[in-house]
């Protein structure tokens, strides 16, 4: 653009960067050095320059609670550099978390262009159930001091666990049990105790339970159980607990009655006949202690001296 001045050529431009302080009026001045032949240095002018700078500036644009945790988003910026700076996530006073925030949003690049995209911060907060305050600090770099980038209230779902002791039902011998139990402060199973008569057996929830999944669908379908437990004859009493964990306490899933079949098994010979030299015989008998039509019953003549045995596999009707 100079052209060729007294014909010494257009090369004459000159460009630096230098670091001055932030966050205030910069005077720039230049001089042009005289460094050849007679004459003087002289001065090519001053510039006044206002620099940014202070406290970090940005926000919180999500706290959301999950299980057991709060996640938080936002971002910003340090007007006294162009690299990404930390933040500190502080849960009801305590300091729990520091990023930083150099994730990519082209939308503070856009506002804030001599700075960059890498300005974005995101992470999670392992706590327990109940309302809980959620703020989040700017950490300065250069002049200036930290920042409060904003406060929060999160309600996270905690407490005691809940479910269902569903049925406790004699089948073959066994007292079948089933339901399901999740804890607030936790997607994994948990132990569920049953109490029969006061002895204890330890189970795990973690049968697969879509029904549960699709009521409470952060916290998956793996809370089921269905067990087969020893049956002492009699009625029985039959109790379940949720074992807690993190906040809360234990909780009573629910008890049930049950009667167990007892005493010998029962039977009639309805008829005999003696053919070709054996005796035919038919009859029912029952265990109460199975459904099974598989037990075997014991049938010694009393004009033979060997003992035989007779599989039952018929099914009898019993009619008041």
């Amino acid at each position: 653009d100079l052209g060729n001045p007294g014909g010494l050529g257009n090369l004459h431009g000159y460009t630096t960067t230098v670091q001055v302080p932030t966050g205030g009026n910069v005077q720039v001045c230049m001089g042009a050095a005289n460094s050849i032949g007679p004459g003087s240095s002289v001065s090519l002018g001053c510039r006044n320059v206002v620099m940014p700078g202070g406290s970090p500036i940005g926000v919180i644009d999500t706290a959301s609670n999950g299980v057991g945790s709060i996640s938080v988003t936002g971002w910003v910026v340090d007007p006294d550099t162009a690299a990404a700076i930390d933040v500190h996530v502080y849960v009801d006073g305590i300091g729990r978390l520091a990023i930083r925030a150099d994730g990519t949003r082209n939308d503070v690049a856009a506002g804030f262009p001599g700075y960059g995209a890498t300005r974005g911060y995101s992470g999670s907060v392992s706590i327990g159930g109940g309302a809980h305050t959620v703020c989040v600090y700017g950490i300065n770099v250069g002049v200036g001091n930290h920042s409060l980038l904003g406060c929060r209230v999160v309600q996270v779902a905690g407490g005691s666990p809940f479910g269902a002791l569903d049925t406790v039902t004699f089948e073959n011998g066994s007292l079948r049990v089933t339901g399901w139990a999740v804890d607030p402060d936790t997607v994994s199973s948990i132990p569920v105790h049953v109490y029969v008569q006061g002895q204890g057996y330890a189970l795990t929830a973690n049968g697969n339970r879509p029904d549960i999944a699709g009521g409470l669908p952060a916290y998956g379908a793996a809370h089921g159980f269905d067990n087969l437990l020893p049956a002492p004859e009699g009625r029985q009493t039959v109790c379940a607990y949720a074992i807690n964990v993190g906040a809360g306490n234990h909780s009573l899933l629910g008890c049930r009655e049950v009667v167990v079949p007892m005493g010998s098994p029962i039977g009639h010979i309805d008829g005999a006949s003696i053919a070709n030299g054996s005796v035919s015989i038919n009859g029912w008998a029952i265990d109460p202690n199975t459904a099974s039509p598989d037990e075997e019953t014991d049938f010694i003549p009393e004009l033979d001296l060997c003992q035989r045995r007779v599989r039952v596999d018929y099914a009898v009707r019993v009619r008041n």
